[in-house]
């Protein structure tokens, strides 16, 4: 009787002891799976947060893209001056950015490169074209004073010719763009000798100038 009751007793005891070692360990290996469960769960939100954090970037850096600079090309008026002739240009920019470093580029040709003519003989620059500001902001102007002479006015009444020239500008990403511009003047050899602007404006597409 004794013995039985001594085996009873080491039983009750043997399972109770197994009983707190199941449920420490079942307890341990919840809070270890409740940890692994929150680091994932803190992982998957820093993640997301970067994943978002990058494709907002991505997002600027697609917007950056479509900023650019672009000109176009309004008459001002034509002087007279000492024999030669002032042509007053405007330049506006219309484009999504400002622009910096705004000159007229010489082609690498010095002054008789900065303007394309169709008949140089007739339409001589007197010195390079100069511009008011080199830095325009968005939906600003810069001036262009193109100094000219027209000789051959004693052959005809009339003549006409193209002109075109070439503007180089960077934006402030430090791009560097080139913008061609065209347009048709007209000289008139009677009485004052005038010469005027015709209609035609070409406002090129502006050109990124790789290295």
């Amino acid at each position: 009787m004794i013995v039985t009751w001594s085996i009873s007793i080491l039983t009750v005891i043997i399972n109770f002891g197994l009983t707190v070692v199941l449920y420490h360990k079942s307890s341990k290996l919840k809070k270890e799976q409740a940890d692994k469960d929150n680091q994932y769960k803190n992982w998957n939100q820093t993640f997301s947060e970067y994943k978002l954090q990058i494709e907002q970037v991505q997002n600027r850096l697609n917007n950056i893209s479509t900023i650019k600079p672009y000109f176009s090309l309004k008459f001002g008026d034509i002087e007279q001056q000492h024999g030669d002739y002032v042509m007053n240009i405007d330049l506006y920019n219309i484009g999504n950015g400002s622009a910096v470093n705004v000159r007229v580029d010489d082609n690498g040709n010095g002054l008789q490169g900065y303007i394309i003519s169709n008949d140089k003989n007739k339409f001589i620059l007197m010195g390079p074209p100069s511009i008011t500001q080199n830095i325009v902001a968005k939906r600003d102007k810069t001036s262009l004073k193109i100094c000219s002479k027209v000789s051959g006015y004693d052959l005809q009444k009339c003549d006409t010719g193209k002109i075109t020239f070439n503007v180089k500008y960077q934006d402030l990403m430090n791009r560097e763009f080139k913008q061609s511009f065209s347009f048709y003047w007209i000289f008139n050899y009677s009485g004052s000798k005038t010469l005027k602007f015709t209609d035609y404006i070409n406002n090129g597409i502006p050109e990124e100038v790789s290295d």
